[in-house]
């Protein structure tokens, strides 16, 4: 159980404690980002609470971004006073409790203001800073931990990931295991990587049509903007360990070969201007400037410094 969460054990021996001791809540409140474990603790929590599938109830919503009324209604108020099938406790998993909306949130108080002793309610959210006060003072909070890049990525390869995938997928997740597991087994984030490897180690820069080509594809998945760019940095910060020879691991593992190429290429100071290119791409998809000329640009800059190095 325990061995299977990253980096929050201490949360799990708590978890233990509060089983073990009889002394349960009736609401917990678990916040952390998304993919750092809350659904796997959430599990942890009914095994320790023995509590039986039948007793478990999941409220689920409709709506992508909206936890409603009625769905705290239906999913939690009109069964809380039905005593559990088999097991003491009767555990509520609401998961994306932060898009509860008021008329939700004040619904779910009239079940914690006299809550029957079985109900055990756990609200997974990302941030707890949309409750309400009188929710918050209703419910224990526990925040799930963010988890070193190293660490994750030995998970990955524990979970049969290749090595190249899972450095990347790693420093992406933003120290959250369950979104890196979600990246590496994305067919359209390996995609996206090759097709940045591509343009970045092309050994003369990329040519007018691959940039174009590329900044192309990039307008039409513009919500990949922030992973391309997080790829790219990553691409040169591992041409910058390659030509300072300090030994650090590589992310790009499998891209060697025209990491070195591209190392010996680019001065020092070309990389720096390169990474500068990628700050004010940045800064200019942040400002809504026109997506494809932006990454057009940006290809440009990578062509002009490396034909200016050759």
């Amino acid at each position: 159980m325990s061995e299977r969460i990253l980096r929050n054990q201490a949360l799990i021996k708590r978890l233990q404690t509060i089983a073990a001791s009889g002394r349960v809540a009736n609401a917990y409140i678990l916040s952390g980002p998304d993919g750092s474990g809350k659904n796997l603790i959430a599990d942890a929590f009914q095994e320790l609470l023995h509590v039986s599938a039948a007793d478990r109830i999941n409220v689920v919503h409709e709506k992508p971004g909206l936890v409603s009324v009625e769905d705290i209604r239906s999913g939690i108020n009109r069964t809380a006073a039905v005593l559990p099938y088999e097991s003491r406790y009767k555990l509520y998993v609401v998961d994306e409790a932060e898009k509860m909306n008021v008329q939700a949130q004040n619904a779910l108080l009239k079940t914690l203001e006299e809550p029957p002793a079985y109900v055990v309610i756990l609200l997974l959210t990302e941030s707890a800073e949309t409750f309400l006060p009188t929710i918050l003072s209703r419910a224990v909070q526990f925040r799930t931990d963010y988890v070193p890049e190293d660490e994750i990525e030995r998970f990955l390869l524990e979970k049969g990931i290749a090595a190249d995938v899972a450095g990347i997928a790693a420093r992406l997740s933003g120290g959250a295991p369950g979104k890196a597991l979600k990246i590496a087994d994305s067919d359209a984030y390996r995609s996206l990587v090759r097709e940045v490897t591509e343009l970045a180690g092309a050994a003369d820069g990329p040519d007018p049509e691959q940039a174009l080509s590329f900044a192309k594809k990039m307008a039409e998945r513009k919500g990949d903007a922030d992973e391309v760019i997080t790829l790219f940095r990553t691409w040169y910060r591992d041409a910058l360990v390659l030509k300072t020879g300090d030994g650090a691991p590589l992310f790009f593992r499998g891209e060697e070969e025209r990491l070195r190429k591209i190392a010996k290429k680019l001065s020092f100071e070309g990389i720096g201007r390169i990474l500068a290119a990628l700050v004010k791409l940045n800064d200019r998809l942040k400002a809504n400037v026109n997506t494809e000329l932006s990454f057009e640009s940006f290809a440009g800059a990578i062509r002009d410094e490396i034909q200016k190095e050759i």
